[in-house]
């Protein structure tokens, strides 16, 4: 059950981002600072795309979202089809 969240890319990115803020805050608590929540915010979305480029360059591919099969009346199949340009 725990493998299907770890498989998913934008989750181990927020968990990382998460948890670099709650390090942050606590850090920030223990100096008696002032805790500017903007701030953590920003380093929430920052660590959490930087978190989400590794793991992309790692794999070497990007997750894809599943298509929601359509409803209409159409064929959900492609075609080839040869519009006349030459192949060189």
């Amino acid at each position: 059950m725990i493998q299907k969240y770890l498989d998913n890319n934008f989750i181990v990115s927020g968990a990382g981002g998460l948890l670099c803020v709650i390090i942050s805050i606590i850090y920030l608590k223990k100096s008696k600072k002032k805790v500017n929540y903007s701030n953590q915010l920003k380093l929430l979305v920052l660590v959490s795309i930087i978190i989400f480029g590794v793991i992309y360059l790692k794999t070497g591919k990007l997750p894809t979202i599943p298509s929601i099969p359509s409803s209409g009346g159409g064929s959900s199949k492609f075609t080839n089809v040869d519009i006349g340009e030459p192949n060189f």
